[in-house]
């Protein structure tokens, strides 16, 4: 969950269209075309403020097929190979692929505009969001090109006893803005699968080593400015909303848990 500059200005993404549309097989749809990109920066990609354009089903197939004709096209590779610390979507540290914000098995008319394609792992873009795009309103994803806030801290994971056999839940902070919190919920609820809790229970069962290397004494203040200085370290360098760092912020609101890693740190000392 990152905020991202727009990879391409309306001109740029207006301009794919009109070449498209130049091509007679596509006459007469460039109107409509371009309404449904306006309405799109409108509404910065909101599902309840849009719906799927009125285009006959035939032209919608087209339209969805023009993705894979043009997945390789320079601005499509400079776009899916941009350079992050951590997926925009889900806090990953894996990138490399492109998700269609809003899919285009119902949203064919956005297929290749830059402004609904957010460079993100494989795993954000297959299994899971799939067909999903909106809950209950005001329920849908964060859009990293126009939710600005999506650059601020939005969730933590919460750790749940008992500790010698954690569990994880990921959570939106308890300070957000009352609107954001159930946009934030159904995001954690259907961008975060099975490799995110192997990190977290991986972080979890690791860390008090990790701490053994990086301190010289083990009290609880001790291992609580640690977790401090970790968090800011992750911030820094793999984004505010990385896994990392939703881990941390879960260690530092739950002294239950930094007490559990100190004795876990004294057991592996008398080892």
């Amino acid at each position: 969950m990152l905020h991202l500059e727009l990879p391409a200005t309306e001109a740029e993404d207006d301009e794919v269209v009109k070449t498209i549309c130049a091509d007679p097989e596509w006459e007469g749809h460039i109107e409509s075309w371009l309404t449904a990109y306006s309405t799109y920066r409108k509404f910065g990609g909101n599902p309840w403020f849009i719906e799927p354009a009125d285009f006959e089903k035939a032209l919608k197939k087209r339209m969805y097929a023009l993705y894979t004709s043009k997945r390789k096209t320079l601005a499509l590779k400079a776009l899916r190979d941009t350079q992050l610390a951590s997926c925009p979507m889900c806090g990953s540290l894996a990138t490399g692929d492109l998700d269609h914000h809003l899919p285009r098995e119902e949203f064919a008319e956005f297929s290749v505009m830059r402004a609904n394609l957010v460079p993100a792992c494989t795993h954000c873009n297959s299994s899971s969001k799939g067909t999903t795009y909106r809950g209950d309103d005001p329920e849908r994803f964060i859009h990293p090109y126009f939710d600005a806030w999506a650059g601020e801290p939005l969730w933590r994971v919460e750790i749940q006893a008992p500790y010698e056999a954690a569990t994880f839940a990921a959570v939106p902070l308890t300070d957000l803005a009352a609107d954001r919190k159930p946009i934030v919920e159904f995001h954690l609820a259907n961008v975060l699968g099975k490799q995110f809790i192997r990190s977290v229970t991986n972080l979890w069962s690791t860390y008090p080593q990790s701490l053994i290397i990086a301190l010289k004494a083990y009290d609880n203040e001790s291992v609580s400015e640690e977790v401090a200085t970790d968090l800011k370290r992750a911030i820094a360098t793999l984004g505010v909303n990385a896994w990392n760092c939703a881990f941390y912020r879960g260690l530092l609101a739950n002294p239950h848990a930094i007490e559990s890693i100190r004795n876990r740190i004294n057991d592996l000392l008398a080892l």
